[in-house]
């Protein structure tokens, strides 16, 4: 294709290594999708799941209460099904949870702020 990342097109090899240059996350941050999270983690091609606790919160009808029951109950949940697939990558929102709990909690990618929050505060 001719897009940037292939060089405009001059990159031979874009096509054939692509795949492995990539990272394809899905984001689990609905109460369905928390529900199928184990047939998302076996899809072929799918590297892993991003949660996101303050999405997750808001549709779960607690919007950022991340430590809500419900919202950590639905974390734990993620984290359990993430388990019976090592092979993929769990990856999240900290949203105030201290980073190496998570990473304790099998977690091998954590970001610590927002986009909308960096810019936010870089106004």
């Amino acid at each position: 294709p001719l897009v940037r990342a292939s060089g405009w097109g001059t990159d031979a090899e874009y096509l054939r290594e692509t795949e492995r240059r990539h990272l394809l996350l899905c984001q689990v941050e609905s109460k369905t999708a928390v529900e199928q999270v184990d047939g998302i983690l076996g899809v072929e091609g799918v590297d892993g799941i991003f949660v996101g606790p303050l999405d997750l919160s808001a549709s779960l009808g607690h919007i950022g209460q991340t430590q809500h029951p419900e919202v950590k109950e639905a974390l734990l949940r993620v984290e359990t099904a993430a388990r019976r697939h090592p092979a993929k990558v769990l990856a999240g929102f900290a949203g105030g949870r201290p980073a190496g709990e998570m990473f304790a909690a099998g977690y091998r990618l954590v970001a610590g702020a927002v986009d909308l929050g960096l810019l936010r505060d870089a106004a």
